[in-house]
């Protein structure tokens, strides 16, 4: 039999725990790592997906359709008054260069809203849909000639 004395046992736990605590603790923040860093990309890749289908759900609401389609109208009214106005200033003046510039503007605005707009059975919904496809690119700018800026008046 051994004969172990509680001075013997003392130094032997010393001299081992030292090693023990380190081999825990070790063990303990590799396991909460391996837990922890993949539960946050996980976290961010579910959040980032959350928030595009309330966005998806918010832009094809019926309320935020009919909102956007009086927007794109007021602009479009917007553009009719000011080639009105166009009419009535000579072709080469610099009121007119002005009055151009302020009805792209308006078409610019007109174009960015329409990226979001889904026709549908909305009062007039098919007549801003064409005119989107005529005055506008697919990715939401003016396009190059657009014929709502047009004509400019002769003289």
């Amino acid at each position: 039999m051994y004969d172990v004395s509680p001075r013997e046992v003392r130094r032997e736990v010393r001299r081992w725990s030292g090693t023990a605590v380190f081999v825990l603790v070790t063990f303990v923040l590799v396991i909460t790592a391996g837990i922890l860093v993949p539960g946050y990309f996980i976290g961010g890749w579910f959040q980032t997906h959350q928030i595009q289908r309330q966005f998806n759900n918010t832009v094809n609401s019926q309320q935020y359709q009919t909102s956007l389609l009086n927007e794109m109208q007021q602009h479009l009214t917007n553009v009719g008054d000011v080639a009105n106005t166009r009419l009535g200033v000579p072709a080469n003046s610099a009121e007119q260069a002005t009055l151009r510039a302020s009805q792209l503007n308006e078409l610019q605005q007109f174009c960015s809203e329409s990226t979001t707009f889904i026709a549908g059975d909305f009062p007039n919904g098919a007549s801003v849909e064409s005119t989107i496809q005529a005055n506008c690119t697919s990715a939401g700018t003016l396009a190059a000639d657009p014929p709502l800026a047009n004509p400019v008046p002769q003289g």
